[in-house]
């Protein structure tokens, strides 16, 4: 009965970190993998628990071991980011718990009681994870709004930000859209170099529903804003809209991911 309700002790706390994590840094994954991920933490956590004495050593190892299953491959900059994230709201919901535990003096010996606990913490922390996010993406709005956006060998387009955007492709890398027009005006003397590059396609949902657009993946953009310095951009990817942007007051619109490091 021990071994059991270290399970599903763990099964509760995880539940609450994996889903904080993924509302924090705004991923989108199936349900399968969440499952999986949850499952995979549980059953490691009871396991390290009951055989091995450096528990913190080995649950942080499987804590970054978790970040692959959850999001895949990705570059190891972007790994390193998301595991501190990680570990620091795991950190930040476990510590907040045994504080509480010992300075109110609770009591923790019927199982019901910590799972109450956990889960208590756990709404807190999402909340709070929430209301930060939204301090996040309010700071962006109202801060940041047009922007230039350098495309090597191809020119400048002027740009602003859809706070409501998170379009990615290949899950890292963020999609620009622009105005066929004004891209065609830039590259009429590029043609060549334009067609030496890979087509790719990406679904992306709209207010008509799904629709697939077509594109290329550049590399090494700048994005800046009047009086401020740029920010390199490694990947990606530009796709095309015959609509016209805010009047052809603008190029095109960014997602607000692309100015969030993660």
């Amino acid at each position: 009965m021990y071994i059991e309700e270290i399970l599903l002790e763990n099964i509760v706390v995880n539940s609450f970190l994996v889903l904080i994590y993924i509302s924090f840094i705004n991923l989108n994954i199936t349900k399968r993998r969440v499952i999986f991920s949850i499952i995979y933490l549980s059953i490691f956590s009871v396991l390290i628990k009951i055989y091995s004495s450096n528990v913190i050593i080995y649950s942080i190892l499987i804590n970054v071991s978790n970040i692959y299953i959850l999001e895949g491959k990705t570059c190891f900059k972007i790994f390193i980011k998301r595991n501190i994230y990680f570990l620091v709201l795991y950190f930040l919901y476990v510590g907040v718990i045994f504080f509480e535990i010992l300075i109110f003096d609770l009591n923790i010996s019927k199982i019901l009681n910590r799972l109450l606990i956990y889960s208590f913490n756990g709404i807190i922390l999402k909340v709070l994870t929430d209301i930060l996010w939204k301090m996040w993406i309010s700071k962006i709005k109202f801060s940041l709004n047009i922007y230039e956006v350098v495309i090597k060998n191809i020119g400048k387009f002027k740009m602003f930000i859809d706070t409501g955007n998170f379009a990615s492709y290949k899950e890292e890398i963020p999609v620009i859209i622009i105005n066929e027009e004004s891209y065609l005006k830039k590259v009429k003397k590029r043609k060549k170099y334009i067609y030496t590059m890979k087509d790719e396609e990406i679904i992306i949902k709209t207010l008509t529903g799904y629709c697939t657009y077509k594109g290329y993946v550049f590399k090494e953009l700048i994005i800046k804003k009047r009086g401020e310095k740029g920010k390199n951009i490694k990947d990606a990817l530009i796709i095309f809209t015959k609509e016209k942007i805010e009047n052809n007051i603008f190029d095109g619109i960014l997602p607000a991911n692309i100015l969030i490091e993660k």
